[in-house]
Parts: C-alpha cells; sequence; structure tokens
C-alpha cells in the first residue's frame, strides 16, 4: 500500500496529512516530497499521521530525520497521531517526543508550535 500525502499551508505552517502506509517502499519519495515543499519563511510543519495504519523503521526514520533538518533551519516540527493507534505507540516506543511534540490534534499541534517559540 502506498502513503497518501496531502499538504495544506496554514499561515506560517505547512501541515502535511499522511495516509496509508510508510514503510521503506515510499519513505524515500515522501521525504524527499516533504522536503521540497518546506520553504525557509515557514515556522514549522505539521505531520497529521492520524490516518495512518502503519509505520515502519523507515518511516519513523524519515520523520527524525525531517525533525533534524528542521531544527538546524530553526524550523519546528510537531506530528499528530490517533492516541492509542499504532504510529503514536510506536513514536512512544523510539521516544519520538524528545525530538518533536506528539499531539492528538492539529489544533494543539500548532499550540505546541507556538510555545516551542518556532
Amino acid at each position: 500500500m502506498n502513503a497518501g500525502l496531502r499538504l495544506e499551508r496554514r499561515g506560517d505552517v505547512l501541515l502535511a496529512y499522511v495516509s496509508g502506509e510508510i514503510d521503506m517502499a515510499n519513505a524515500d519519495p515522501l521525504s524527499s516530497r516533504l522536503l521540497q515543499e518546506i520553504s525557509n519563511e515557514q515556522r514549522g510543519v505539521v505531520i497529521d499521521a492520524s490516518a495512518l495504519s502503519y509505520i515502519d523503521s523507515a518511516g519513523v526514520r524519515v520523520l527524525i530525520e525531517l525533525a533534524h533538518s528542521l531544527t538546524a533551519r530553526r524550523q519546528r516540527l510537531a506530528v499528530v497521531t490517533a492516541p492509542r493507534g499504532p504510529v503514536a505507540q510506536i513514536l512512544r516506543v523510539v521516544s519520538f517526543e524528545e525530538l518533536a511534540p506528539v499531539t492528538g490534534s492539529i489544533d494543539q499541534a500548532l499550540n505546541a508550535l507556538q510555545a516551542t517559540g518556532a
């Protein structure tokens, strides 16, 4: 299965709605597409992963590398997940919240970006 990606700009934040599955077959193209869409003028990026049904280590790598890339550019990342879903569980296991906030809604993610000064 492929990952679906829909992009939207809300003020100075890029919202990326990801659905389906992120695995080693589609992680690199997804990462490239996201990086192409991020401008230097944006405060941050919110990845809405609440519609993801599966993420493997390649997908987690995409999120980790994106968080590092944005931090180097003085931008921030926040991730939205279904709170009890498989993606949230995997991100908890790898302590992803040490890199970027993981929230249950887009509004919470936007607030987290604001609170971190991004």
